[in-house]
């Protein structure tokens, strides 16, 4: 229907891959920041 924008006529799965690939970075981006604070909290927690 909208033939101005074609980018926007992807097909859903290309737009849940690129959801996926989102969030899999942010997971990947918080596995590499997180851990220290999470031994910090668990150093804390443990003693």
């Amino acid at each position: 229907m909208d033939r101005e924008r074609p980018y926007f006529d992807w097909p859903l799965d290309r737009w849940k891959l690129l959801v996926l690939l989102l969030l899999f970075v942010l997971l990947l981006l918080g596995a590499l920041f997180w851990p220290e604070e999470a031994n910090a909290v668990a150093r804390v927690g443990i003693t």
